[in-house]
Parts: C-alpha cells; structure tokens; sequence
C-alpha cells in the first residue's frame, strides 16, 4: 500500500478531475473520496486545502502550464494535466518545497499512468521550478481585469458587477474571493447558552468570539474541525453565516404561528425559526427534491427540534395548495450564488451569465407562490446569497409592483446598535450584505407584510 503522503496526493488529483471533467461538486468529491480511502484527519485536511486552493488558482496556474507544454495534453491524458496542475499550484502558493511537490508528482504520474507521463511530469516541473522566482504574467488593462485572473473569476461576473456598482467596488468584491470568511456557528438556545457553549469548545481548543450581528451567532477564531465534537452530535450548535442568521431574524416569527420555509435544504434557516420560537408552532419546510428533505429530517433530529414538517413540493404550489394560510413566509430563493463564491470554490466553473435570466423567472415564480400562501397581516421575507440586481432589487421591485397589498416592512434594529450606514435601506425594508463591507457572505434580505 501506498504511503500517507503518497495517498493525499492521488486523492486531490482524482477529486479535482471529477470536478473539472464531469461536472462534480467539490463537496461531494471530497466526501466520497474520503469514504474509501485511509486517510486520517490531518491528511483529510491537507486534501481539503488542495483542492479547494487549486480551484481558487485554476486559471494563473494553467496560464504557467500552457506556457510550459509544447502543445496541449490530449484530452484523454486529464489526469496527467491535473497532476502537472496540482505540482505548479504546490510550488506557487502552497509553500511545498519544490523538490518534494516535483518528485511527488512525477511518482504520481508514473503510477497513474505510463513512462511517458512520468517523463513529461519531471520535464515540466523542473522547468517550472527554475523558472519560479521570473515568472511573467499577463498584461492587465485594469486592477480589475487583474484581479479576476488571479482568482479564477469567469470575466461575466466582474463585467457584472463593474457595470450594477461601478469599478471600484466591483474590485472590492473580486479582491474579497481571496480571503475566505471564518466559521460561524449558530447557537441552539433551545439546549445551552452562548457562554456554556464558548466555554465547552474553548475546552476543546476551539475558540470562538462573539459575531458582529447576528446575537446567536459565535465566530471561529481559526480553522478547525467542530463537525467532530460531542457538542454538535448532541445538537449545541449548528454551522450558519451570519448573514444567513440575519435573514430569519428578519422574519421574526412567533410562537404558535403557521411559518413557511418555502425552499428549506439543507435545513438551516428552518431550525433556526423553529430555535427562535422554542419548537412551538406549526411550521412546514419544503423542497422538491426527497434527498434534500432527508437532510432536513436529518437536522432536526440532531437538533432535537420536533415541531417541522419536512415534505417534498415544488414551491410554486404552496399558494395554490394553501392560499391565505401561512402568518410567515422564509422565501430563500435558489439563486446565482455569487455572494458566496468564496466557500464554493468550484461555482465559478459551472456558471454563465444566462443564468440569471433563467433563476429570475423561477424567483418570480415563487414570489407569486409565496403572496399568495401569506395570510392578510403576514410577514414575508425573499433573500439570496447573490449579488445581482436583478435577483436582488429587480424581484423587491417585482413584487411591490404587481402586489399593491405588500408593503414593505421596517427592518431597523437587524443589525443592532449604532449601525446606522445602512439606515434608510432598513427603513425601506432590505438590506445588502456584503463581503468587503460586513465581513460576511454577500446576501440579499427584503422584508414585507400583507395589508389586512
């Protein structure tokens, strides 16, 4: 058998091949790597990194191979590319001495492959190695241009975002997609306080500070592992960005009520209502797919939380099926995901800028479901992890448009004291997060009521 440190190696090639030739999630890669193989946690982390570090570099670290190969490798010999990749993305930024990320490399390629591989692996990671400290680059027309080179970005999304908000903050979005956001966990006040929780997983050598906003929210000082702890199979906590936290504080819904999560996987904002009314109410979380709505199940047996109803429906139903009925309504609508870039490394290879076009007439879709499912005197709140006007600002226009009996919903107070830079959007009843600015996710939440 192979040792460790061969393993990881072979276990990060195979993982961002299926990624990058067959469409996979990373995620899922990892995990199923993972589950057939030997590795232990810190050798799982070291994959994790990898992976994740050569999806945020793909394009700078091919742009150093292509100027290498004197013609391009056959489409068949991918997993002789991505371990050329994975040796230039080692010797680049993982701080992997070359002679180490050279020879592993070139043991890989023989073993994966044949002697022809393993020659063309030594011949271009050497060159590359004597070449690294003169690297030359691409010459950029702009800090922008520049910018979404070096983290991959497909030149839609900073076009994008350059024309919603102009350069310099497109820039500041971009720029931000290098510095991934810590860990926050979600406090279940239904089983332990902020303070027992801080204490127990400090215990644990995982420290944590209070987040800026969210008032149940506990940020990780530095990386770790706390899927692992005895604390979060009992239920103590659960893993929720602040953003996402915030958007069912918006919604701040009551004990007893008829709640709504109309596009509820994998569960988090759904336990979080339940959390905030202390398991009281009748509260129904939906998703049309019946893996997804295990995932919710799954949640909320962890949790100890008994009173959601998981079903499997297609969201633009639940108006028609259950007109009038719900008193609050959670609409996350299935969205771009640019506001999260950062976590989903591999998001940016598998979207377009047709997308949008496509995801805003499912969006209104819903929204026409959701209106119609709230009862007279109810609360709605639509959200994304997207910055997109038309996702965001466009669908709130949408909505007060076609919708004389929504009325937006003062939203002052989300963000606690003394913030006052977002002030009349709060009046206005929405708010946009974003990474550069709030420290989290970028995220969209509007709220509104239904006049009686």
């Amino acid at each position: 058998m192979a040792d460790k440190k061969y393993n990881t190696r072979e276990a990060v090639v195979r993982i961002l091949a299926d990624v990058m030739e067959n469409g996979a999630y990373a995620n899922l890669a990892l995990n199923k790597e993972f589950r057939h193989s030997n590795l232990g946690q810190r050798d799982k982390a070291f994959v994790t990194n990898l992976v994740y570090g050569n999806l945020e570099k793909w394009q700078p670290v091919d742009y150093q191979l292509s100027k290498l190969l004197q013609k391009p490798i056959k489409k068949k010999d991918f997993l002789l590319e991505t371990i050329l990749r994975n040796g230039i993305y080692e010797m680049l930024y993982a701080a992997t001495p070359a002679r180490a990320a050279v020879n592993e490399s070139v043991e890989l390629a023989g073993r994966l492959g044949h002697k022809g591989w393993r020659g063309l692996a030594n011949g271009v990671l050497r060159s590359f190695d004597r070449s690294s400290s003169t690297l030359a680059w691409p010459q950029f027309s702009s800090p922008l241009e520049e910018a979404m080179f070096f983290t991959s970005l497909p030149q839609w999304i900073g076009e994008l975002w350059q024309q919603e908000r102009g350069e310099e903050e497109a820039l500041s979005l971009v720029q931000a997609l290098d510095a991934p956001l810590p860990m926050t966990l979600r406090v279940n006040k239904t089983k332990i306080t902020s303070q027992a929780l801080r204490t127990a997983l400090l215990e644990l050598g995982i420290d944590t500070i209070r987040s800026k906003y969210a008032p149940d929210g506990l940020v990780m000082e530095k990386p770790g592992n706390p899927f692992v702890t005895e604390q979060y199979s009992e239920g103590y906590f659960s893993v929720q960005g602040e953003a996402s936290q915030l958007s069912v504080l918006a919604l701040a819904p009551q004990a007893q009520a008829k709640i709504l999560d109309m596009c509820a996987a994998p569960g988090g904002k759904t336990t979080y209502i339940a959390e905030l009314v202390a398991d009281k109410g009748e509260i129904w979380a939906g998703d049309i797919y019946d893996h997804k709505v295990e995932l919710i199940k799954n949640a909320c047996k962890r949790l100890g939380l008994t009173s959601i109803k998981a079903v499997v429906k297609d969201g633009i139903t639940w108006g028609q099926e259950y007109p009038q009925y719900f008193d609050y309504i959670l609409l996350d609508a299935p969205c771009s995901g640019l506001g999260v870039l950062s976590q989903r490394q591999d998001a940016r290879f598998r979207k377009n800028s047709g997308d949008i076009a496509d995801l805003c007439a499912i969006q209104r879709s819903l929204i026409d479901s959701a209106v119609a499912a709230l009862a007279p005197g109810g609360r709605l709140v639509y959200s994304t992890c997207t910055l997109s006007e038309r996702e965001n600002l466009g669908n709130r226009s949408y909505l007060l448009d076609k919708y004389p009996e929504m009325k937006p919903a003062v939203l002052n107070g989300l963000l606690g004291q003394g913030e006052d830079h977002e002030a009349q959007s709060l009046k206005q009843g929405y708010i946009e997060f974003l990474p550069h600015k709030h420290g989290t996710d970028g995220f969209f939440i509007a709220a509104f009521t239904k006049e009686k």
